[in-house]
């Protein structure tokens, strides 16, 4: 986050999920970005939220091999500027015991820099 030209911003969040079956899952995090020291004007954070399937598929080359559908939604910290969404779909995969890599698509139908559009999107995550 970016709500101030100084100081820290703290993120709670808490995050569910459920197990439908082997194959689903559904969850969603629920966060808040408060800023310790926000530019004059705006406000003192926001609130985002997911929510997402994701689907273990049996036709993918290994068990822990996933597709994930997510909605993101956040207010905004400045008052004029509109709320942000997004819509992604991803593959998530392991590529060893402890490093994960993500690709993705996704689409911003609304965003606070006014900025539409889609994107592709790909990470790593290591687990230690």
């Amino acid at each position: 986050s970016q709500l101030a030209d100084k100081g820290i911003d703290i993120t709670p969040e808490i995050s569910l999920a459920k197990g439908l079956t082997r194959d689903w899952w559904i969850g969603g995090e629920l966060a808040g970005v408060i800023s310790t020291s926000h530019n004059e004007g705006n406000r003192q954070g926001y609130i985002a939220l997911t929510a997402w399937a994701l689907w273990f598929s049996r036709w993918l080359p290994n068990e822990t091999d996933a597709f994930k559908l997510s909605v993101w939604a956040a207010t905004n910290e400045v008052p004029e500027d509109s709320n942000a969404l997004s819509i992604s779909l991803d593959y998530e995969f392991d590529i060893s015991d402890h490093l994960e890599a993500v690709v993705g698509v996704g689409v911003e139908p609304y965003s606070s820099s006014g900025n539409h559009g889609a994107y592709l999107a790909a990470g790593l995550r290591w687990q230690f």
